[in-house]
């Protein structure tokens, strides 16, 4: 990958005896200096396979990533070193959970990512609420679809407990409904 300097998008999902062979045939330095070239990447989508081989580790170097989207995990919940190395990219402004149908809660720090922009979840089955911190401040954004009717319900803008959470999000939608909507650019 050292000769993919100019890539923008990289996808590592379902790529199971890929991502094992990797980890097993390669020793560290190896791996490290597979990511090394990505220094323009700034659109990731990764399965579970890549934070269970700790994948990511590799790439901390790279600061130019924007829109993160975790795919088919299998995974219930991020340990406290994964919510560590998703602290460090702090260019992210997107981050999106598909198909996560056992993920039983997103990362708690996730309010403390002062350039995220924008959080999608979908088809997050077993996910009961936000994290109990909230989510930025400055979050534009946030979509809940196909997933959790337990969540889905708590986000309501009426009577959902998880509604103070989302409140100051401008745009919020849920199940293709939009709940919220607010212009901060009717002057302009």
């Amino acid at each position: 990958m050292q000769y993919f300097t100019k890539l923008k998008k990289l996808e590592v999902h379902g790529c199971f005896d890929v991502t094992q062979n990797i980890y097993e045939q390669t020793s560290l330095v190896e791996r490290y200096s597979l990511m090394g070239g990505l220094q323009s990447l700034i659109h990731l989508v990764i399965d579970d396979r890549f934070m269970y081989y700790r994948y990511y580790h590799m790439l901390n170097t790279l600061c130019s990533i924007r829109t993160m989207k975790f795919c088919a995990f299998d995974l219930s919940e991020f340990t406290m070193e994964d919510e560590e190395w998703l602290q460090q990219l702090q260019s992210l402004q997107e981050i999106q959970f598909a198909s996560c149908r056992n993920l039983l809660r997103l990362p708690s720090n996730l309010n403390n990512m002062r350039n995220l922009k924008k959080v999608v979840l979908n088809d997050c089955c077993k996910l009961q609420s936000l994290p109990l911190n909230g989510l930025p401040d400055n979050l534009k954004e946030f979509h809940v679809s196909g997933g959790s009717e337990v969540l889905e319900q708590q986000c309501q803008k009426t009577d959902g407990d998880e509604w103070q959470k989302i409140s100051h999000v401008p745009y919020v939608r849920i199940n293709g409904r939009t709940i919220q909507m607010i212009s901060h650019d009717l002057g302009s």
